[in-house]
């Protein structure tokens, strides 16, 4: 009995523990995680705002710099060809050498640019994150329910070497043995339930749900045959690489600035 015991106790915490993953019926599937993760996921948000925010400043780069108006007051009546004037009123307009604004625009749209393949990194990173964590979820899915069927054989097993036992047609022996495998079983059940967890906790995250939030069950997995080969792979990586991109489009917008540096020298009109 004093085996029994603790052997009990755990079984009924692991019951109680995973009663709430058995009253999950509503299943979810890795097209709409993703779907929700780049729609709530808030580093995509912010990448997102900056990009937009950098393409409609392109607009505002090439437009001419505001016009000042101008006023002044003269305490007394001062003498002129056209006869005497109480104030002054003016209006101006700066006009840089033909060149620089689009110079500018060019700079400020390579800058756009990016920022929209920033943008484009941080939606892939989202999606690559998900899938993981949906496919951890998934083996643990599997590994709790294939464990739990091995602890219902391993149950029945043990009922009956105890009736052996009783009926003197068995050794105590093989009741222990039964009974260490199963509260083995049961110790495993209950790490993967809380790995469950873990993972349920990370994909919230990514999702910007709030803490505790179920996930559900995920759909099956289906499996696609990898059909590249490493040198396509390379091509592909270079084709569409973030980082090399952005490292290309700064080199251009350098260039830009170079050439707007060099025009500085050049005046501006003001009319």
């Amino acid at each position: 009995m004093r085996i029994l015991r603790p052997i009990l106790f755990i079984y009924l915490l692991t019951a109680a523990i995973g009663y709430a993953y058995c009253e999950q019926t509503d299943r979810v599937s890795l097209n709409s995680l993703i779907d929700e993760g780049l729609k709530n996921n808030p580093g995509i948000q912010v990448a997102y705002n900056n990009w937009k925010g950098a393409v409609h400043k392109v607009k505002q780069v090439k437009s001419l710099p505001d016009p000042k108006a101008s006023y002044a007051h003269f305490g007394e009546n001062i003498e002129t060809k056209v006869g005497p004037q109480e104030a002054n009123y003016g209006l101006s307009q700066k006009i840089p050498f033909p060149g620089k604004l689009n110079l500018k625009a060019k700079i400020q749209s390579k800058h756009a640019d990016m920022l929209e393949e920033k943008y484009e990194a941080v939606e892939r990173e989202v999606i690559k994150n998900i899938k993981l964590v949906y496919y951890d979820i998934f083996w643990v899915d599997k590994a709790i329910q294939i464990t739990g069927e091995e602890k219902a054989i391993l149950e029945r097993l043990e009922r009956a070497a105890q009736r052996k036992y009783e009926s003197a047609l068995a050794p105590q022996q093989d009741v222990i043995k039964a009974q260490v495998e199963l509260s083995k079983l049961i110790d495993k059940l209950f790490l993967l339930k809380q790995n469950r967890k873990s993972l349920e906790a990370k994909m919230n995250s990514i999702l910007n749900r709030p803490k505790g939030t179920e996930l559900g069950i995920v759909d099956n997995v289906k499996t696609v045959e990898f059909k590249y080969k490493i040198n396509e792979l390379h091509q592909i990586a270079k084709s569409s690489e973030q980082e090399l991109l952005i490292a290309g489009l700064n080199v251009e917008k350098t260039e830009y600035e170079e050439s707007l540096a060099k025009m500085d020298y050049l005046p501006d009109f003001t009319f």
